[in-house]
């Protein structure tokens, strides 16, 4: 069965065909607004139909652009991705498309995809005007477009995927967990306000605020994974929590610490639901301003705990199974080498190989040269 429907843009409407084939429901754009052209369209995928004689190759250059491509490709993304990440990447789509004025597939070269890439590094942020895009952002939204592209040459309706040959742009260097002594200034600061505050509803907030941030920096859990925690998922016996509402949607297993633990025997069988997503992220901030740390924000207590268990020596496999991250590069990223790592790696040295020292030494006591 194939049918016309009548889908709004931003520039009036156009007509899509949506059919199915071989059990596979297919939309297309007619990329016209002229409803006996669209008819005419339909009825000749529909005697195809009729005949067996259907290619979806046929129509995938000349008859898809990127709206009606996104559109199917969402679709299909649902069933894989959390809501939040969905929103992202439809923004994302969206203001490439618009970028691309809505072109067809075939139409985007190497060349079209530079020419965003030059586009989005000069672009200004809405919410701070004075601020270009970063290279962080553009790169977020090159790799979810290469995705995208990846799958539409596997759904043959293009031949080379266009991100392929675009490369990322270079990001500087940045410490995105806290160390040890700039957590204990945050969890002292919280203390000193559950001294002061004079409210029992203030006081009762902190305390349980403060329980969230030692709890986010010994299990690794995204901020809505702990938000969504539900008591039924947490086993005090085997000391364990189980996951279900993830960014990947797929459930995994964290085990619980002494800390964690006692965090949760604390807070209480209602755990974190009382809390507002933003206003936990905002009253973060407010303390990490006041620490006086820098470029730090709520998920930072995520690269926090990862970057912990690399310096205890604990294994990548091990780290990327407990962050819950389907791709072991994702983890990697956390993998940042602090500076008592630094510290402890040099200090090796003067207690594995003291002779070079003491050879040093007589070399310079008898005169003898010594190249640098």
């Amino acid at each position: 069965m194939a049918i016309l429907r009548k889908r709004k843009t931003k520039l009036g409407f156009v007509y899509d065909i949506d059919f199915t084939v071989d059990g596979r429901r297919i939309i297309r754009s007619t990329q016209t607004s002229d409803k006996k052209l669209a008819n005419q369209i339909l009825d000749e995928i529909r005697g195809k139909i009729v005949r067996g004689k259907f290619d979806l190759a046929d129509y995938s250059n000349t008859h898809i652009n990127l709206e009606a491509y996104f559109l199917e490709y969402f679709n299909r993304a649902r069933l894989d991705k959390s809501p939040g990440t969905i929103k992202n990447e439809t923004q994302y789509a969206t203001a490439f498309t618009e970028y691309m004025h809505n072109c067809n597939l075939d139409a985007i070269d190497l060349r079209a995809v530079e020419g965003w890439k030059d586009y989005m590094l000069t672009r200004k942020k809405k919410t701070m005007p004075d601020e270009n895009i970063s290279p962080a952002t553009f790169n977020i939204q090159r790799r979810f477009l290469k995705a995208a592209f990846n799958q539409a040459v596997k759904q043959k309706y293009i031949k080379k995927n266009p991100f392929q040959d675009l490369k990322e742009v270079p990001v500087q260097e940045k410490r995105l967990y806290l160390k040890h002594d700039e957590m204990d200034t945050i969890l002292r600061l919280i203390e000193e306000d559950i001294e002061k505050a004079h409210i029992d509803r203030q006081k009762n907030f902190l305390r349980r605020f403060r329980i969230l941030i030692e709890f986010l920096a010994n299990t690794g859990l995204r901020r809505q994974e702990a938000l969504d925690l539900d008591w039924r998922n947490i086993d005090l016996k085997r000391d364990e929590i189980l996951i279900e509402h993830t960014k990947t949607r797929r459930t995994r297993i964290v085990p619980l610490n002494d800390v964690s633990r006692n965090c949760i025997e604390e807070i209480g069988e209602n755990l974190f639901h009382s809390f507002d997503a933003r206003h936990v992220t905002r009253k973060f901030h407010s303390y990490v301003e006041r620490a006086n740390i820098k470029g730090m924000k709520l998920h930072s207590l995520r690269h926090t705990f990862a970057t912990n268990l690399f310096e205890l020596r604990e294994d990548s496999a091990t780290i990327q199974k407990l962050l819950g991250h389907s791709d072991i590069r994702t983890t990697l990223r956390y993998a940042k080498v602090s500076d008592e790592m630094m510290r402890n790696a040099v200090a090796k040295l003067s207690v594995k190989e003291p002779k070079i020292c003491k050879t040093f030494a007589r070399l310079l006591v008898l005169g003898e040269g010594v190249n640098n």
